[in-house]
């Protein structure tokens, strides 16, 4: 192969006083086209040095480097250049056959709010955060994601109480409705949960899980008035470690002792609250009050709403389900900030991925099996093979309806939509003796005797037959 080198002259721009030597186009256009692919930059590198003539590859990595961004920018380019062409195309993909895009919403001086699911995200929400008191109940959690593109992703996030971790046997976590946006104003939180709110008018309130975000916590309080707000206790701990360092100045042992002494407080009883609150203004009468109007209000309604749901354990509860699923969309981007319009298809693409795993295990597929309470809806492989298309969005439309019983004092009913309280007496009187000891079956003397008499009457009416017919 002949090399192609104009001169040995250095152009005069570069930093380093070595000879430029312009690459040959064919080892560029290679390049290109590798690095299209999807390809690393270093791998398409030591691919094209590994020939024998030494000057035939690329220059250096940064020059790989270079042309992979070259590349990647005039591929965005080529379909969408700035942030109002990126919502000119949602704009045109809103009314597109199925599209997981809900809502756009424009807000003065603020960008544009995406609301993004399908329906089977919205059939999940109602049957496992809001079916109580006759369904189990899940917290439904959120918070807001950084550096997935332009904007913030706020994503909602629950348990699936329908199935369970074949390895762990948990159940997994969920990816709900979430919200594309610029601003984390409270006006913007409550174009999202007004949203929410009109779609679950028709259940039961959920318990809405966030971190110590005001704007979060304002926002709930005005749209879902009769839903329970759960506080991360993660966050509630940082944040007063935070105000203590940056705001008072205090030192680093004694913000451990307060925050000890502020977590382990028993809030029932007035008296230690009082001396909690002495001490820690003896330190600053400035974290006095920030304790009382922030923390202790947050823990105190923690425990409000432990109280109406005896299973949580509000002071343990943290919010690590939602960082889980921030890590979900982070490994779905690759972890490189993607366009708009790419951002809402990949969130797409992972949550119909996750549904399609869950109704896998209708047939003992997948990563995930039936929980018990949905074990009526197994079905074989084989037996699954012969079903119609028909049949099998049956079967996987009635997943989707069954809730799981808050007790077994509660009884499905066949299409799984609805639980009602049954007694266990089931309608038999409780004072009347069972006969046989207790067991409900008759003696066995009597069984003697009714079987006696029936071959009487099988005699007597022998006889009379004969008789007639003589």
């Amino acid at each position: 192969m002949s090399i192609w080198a104009p001169g040995q002259q250095s152009h005069g721009n570069s930093s380093v006083g070595r000879p430029f030597i312009r690459t040959l186009p064919e080892v560029m256009e290679a390049m290109k086209e590798s690095l299209s692919s999807g390809n690393k930059p270093k791998a398409v590198y030591n691919k094209h040095i590994s020939g024998e003539d030494l000057a035939a590859g690329p220059r250096n990595l940064k020059q790989v480097q270079n042309l992979k961004y070259a590349t990647t920018k005039q591929a965005e380019q080529t379909s969408y250049n700035n942030f109002a062409d990126h919502i000119q195309q949602v704009l045109a993909q809103f009314h597109v056959g199925d599209s997981c895009i809900q809502q756009v919403s424009f807000l003065r001086d603020r960008s544009p709010v995406i609301i993004l699911y399908n329906y089977k995200q919205l059939k999940d929400i109602s049957r496992f955060c809001c079916s109580h008191p006759l369904g189990e109940v899940t917290v439904l959690g959120l918070d807001k994601t950084y550096n997935l593109g332009s904007v913030f992703v706020t994503c909602t996030n629950f348990k699936h109480l329908g199935v369970r971790r074949c390895d762990t046997g948990e159940h997994p976590i969920t990816i709900g409705p979430a919200m594309l946006h610029g601003s984390s104003d409270e006006e913007t939180f409550q174009v999202f949960f007004s949203h929410l709110s009109h779609k679950l008018r028709k259940v039961s309130s959920p318990i809405i899980g966030s971190d110590d975000e005001l704007a979060v916590r304002n926002a709930v309080a005005h749209t879902f008035p009769e839903s329970s707000l759960l506080l991360c206790t993660r966050h509630l701990k940082e944040n007063l470690c935070r105000y203590m360092a940056d705001k008072i100045g205090v030192p680093a042992e004694v913000r451990q002792q307060v925050k000890a002494q502020v977590f382990l407080c028993n809030l029932d009883s007035q008296e230690e609250v009082d001396r909690l609150k002495a001490r820690v203004k003896k330190i600053s009468p400035q974290l006095e009050n920030y304790l009382s109007e922030r923390v202790l209000t947050a823990l105190q309604g923690n425990k409000q709403t432990e109280a109406r749901y005896p299973f949580l354990k509000s002071r343990e509860w943290t919010n690590n389900n939602a960082e889980s699923v921030n890590h979900i969309f982070k490994q779905a981007i690759d972890w490189k900030p993607q366009p708009l319009p790419k951002l809402i298809s990949t969130i797409e693409e992972t949550v119909l991925a996750q549904q399609k795993n869950f109704e896998k295990s209708l047939i003992s597929m997948g990563d995930f099996a039936l929980d018990a309470s949905f074990a009526k809806l197994q079905r074989s492989q084989a037996s699954w093979a012969t079903l119609t298309s028909k049949g099998k969005n049956a079967l996987i439309n009635k997943f989707y309806k069954t809730i799981k019983p808050a007790s077994s004092k509660f009884k499905l009913a066949s299409d799984n939509a609805f639980a009602a309280f049954h007694s266990r007496h089931g309608g038999k009187n409780p004072t009347k003796k069972k006969e046989n000891g207790g067991t409900g079956q008759p003696h066995m003397e009597t069984r003697k005797e009714d079987l006696k008499h029936i071959k009487g009457m099988f005699s007597v009416l022998y006889l009379f037959m004969v008789y007639v017919v003589c």
